[in-house]
């Protein structure tokens, strides 16, 4: 998922901590990475739920709903107590492999601006390519990159694997 270990990654983003003014996501972002060149992503993540005494993956269709919804997000932000544009340059629905994603891959290729990556336990795969947001606001992102301290809360602790 993350593209570059040198990203700033913020988990279950909903609305940063600051004081002067603040920053509301509706719905939360799963995963919030601002890479090295100022690129803002947001994921959208889905797993496998308890089923009985397995595990089942999620229908192809799940979270669909959310990525897109996420396309215009912050839906409020110091700027407009309202929606402004987006601080998103590109958002990507995450499915779990085994999920029917081969369902979803034409109609989110063909139907929306949305990337998809599919996890197994040897990585990710990029299946769809995201296209650009048509809701960024590119002023709106620098004073939300301006302001990334609000997220701090958020933010993914790194810890070095055990060797």
């Amino acid at each position: 998922l993350m593209r570059n270990n040198q990203s700033e990654i913020f988990q279950k983003v909903r609305h940063s901590k600051d004081v002067g003014g603040h920053f509301s996501f509706s719905p939360d972002v799963d995963l919030l990475e601002v890479r090295p060149n100022g690129a803002v992503a947001a994921y959208e993540l889905k797993g496998y739920r308890k089923a009985g005494r397995g595990m089942k993956p999620p229908m192809f269709y799940e979270g669909l709903d959310q990525a897109l919804a996420i396309l215009k997000n912050p839906v409020s932000s110091p700027v407009s107590g309202s929606f402004a544009g987006s601080v998103f340059d590109s958002v990507y629905l995450v499915h779990p492999e085994g999920s029917s994603i081969d369902q979803l891959a034409d109609l989110v290729q063909m139907c929306t601006p949305l990337g998809l990556i599919v996890v197994n336990h040897s990585g990710t795969q990029e299946v769809v390519k995201p296209k650009p947001n048509p809701f960024l606001n590119p002023s709106m992102k620098t004073h939300f990159i301006s302001r990334l301290y609000a997220l701090d809360a958020y933010k993914t602790i790194r810890v070095n694997p055990v060797q």
